[in-house]
Formats: structure tokens, sequence, C-alpha cells
């Protein structure tokens, strides 16, 4: 029965496959025995777990907001619904980080801001860009992760103050907020992957560029929208 169990393994088998496939050569075993049998023989599944969201409890003293858009990602018209996330990037003198908001209503990058540090200063310049650009939008819905950059106690006054209201991921969940994930992941693609970046004035040369003058589709609609036509 080993030779047989040791015959049909493959690494992407789990015991629960493995017991299928013995099952299909009329070999009747329990998963028990077969996983004991693979660890004699120094086998192991290589086989990947599907990927599930963490759920974490809240602890006790935290405060969070609700999430007041869950997923509905369309707003129906500008400067309803902003959303802010921050990424990294390597270089030579370390992690960098950036920080965005987001217009939901077009995925149009309205503020951003780049630091050697991840702190709340990091996030509040991000807001401060966004609403230097957009001085009129009120009663604006951010949205954001659970991270301690978002839920300061500075960030949360600095939504107040401006007449907005906070919205928040549920713990460790990266779809509440995936419209700013999918604009880090092509962003990373088409401009910072295969980059080495020796300080971090390189870094900002580059999302300028790419920021302001490459990914120009979400502000050329906003702009149709507006009546402007693009030259």
């Amino acid at each position: 029965m080993k030779c047989e169990a040791i015959y049909v393994w493959n690494p992407e088998y789990s015991v629960r496959k493995m017991c299928k496939a013995l099952g299909e050569k009329q070999i009747v075993i329990s998963e028990w025995k077969v996983r004991k049998i693979m660890r004699e023989n120094g086998l192991y599944s290589i086989s990947s777990r599907r990927y599930k969201p963490s759920q974490g409890k809240r602890k006790k003293g935290e405060r969070y907001s609700e999430n007041l858009i869950k997923r509905k990602f369309s707003p129906e018209g500008f400067s309803k619904v902003w959303a802010g996330d921050i990424t990294y990037i390597p270089t030579n003198i370390g992690w960098v980080y950036l920080a965005v908001v987001m217009d939901l209503y077009n995925r149009e990058i309205i503020g951003y801001h780049v630091s050697k540090e991840i702190n709340t200063e990091l996030v509040c310049r991000a807001l401060r860009n966004a609403k230097s650009k957009y001085p009129k939008a009120k009663e604006v819905i951010f949205h954001s992760d659970r991270g301690c950059q978002y839920s300061s106690t500075r960030f949360q006054s600095s939504l107040s103050e401006a007449g907005f209201k906070s919205s928040m991921s549920a713990p460790g969940c990266p779809y509440d907020n995936s419209c700013v994930e999918s604009f880090f992941a092509g962003m990373k693609k088409e401009c910072i992957r295969r980059k080495e970046y020796a300080t971090i004035e390189d870094v900002k040369r580059d999302l300028f560029q790419y920021i302001e003058l490459f990914y120009m589709s979400p502000v050329s609609y906003r702009l149709l929208h507006e009546g402007v036509k693009m030259a």
C-alpha cells in the first residue's frame, strides 16, 4: 500500500486528492493513513490554499468608521466618494511610500504625496492636495482601509473639518477598496517595475509623469462631462 501511495503521489495533490486517486485504483484508505504514509516518506503537498481575506475581530478601544459604500464604486457624480490608500516603492535608499486620493466617479487621482515615512502626515498631505484641487467639495465620503494612518485622530479630524464622512473597509479585506488597489497594480506594471531609483526625487519625477501626464483617461472623462473639449 505504501508503494501504491507513493506511485500515485503528485506534489499538487492534497491528502483528499490522494485518497481519491487511490480510490480510483480500488484502494480504500483513510485520509489519516494517507497523511501518515506521506510524512513517513517525506512527501508534502505544495498546493496553495485559496486566499481568504482576514476578518479579524476589533480590539477593545479601537474606533473605526462604518463601511458606507459597501463596494458600490460608481457614485452619481464627481466629488461624491473619494478613496485613499498607500503603497510602497523600492529604491536604493529603502522603501518610499505613495498615498493617493482617487475620485471613484472617474477613477481620477486627484491628490497624492510621496514620502520616506509611512505616517499620518503622508495621508494628510495627500488629502490636502486633493482638497486644494477641489476646494468646493463638500459632504464627500472618504473611503479607506483601517490602517493606523487613516484611523488616527489627526486624519479623522481633517475629514470632519472639511465636512467629509469617513468610511472604512472591513478588517483585512482589500476587495472593499479594489479600485485604488487596481490603480496601484497598473501603476507598478506600467511605471515602476524593472526600474531602479537612486533617490526619492527620481520616484517623484516618474510618478508625476505617470499620474499627471500618462494616466489621462479619467481626466478626459471628467472634462468631457464638464463640457470641456480636450485639445
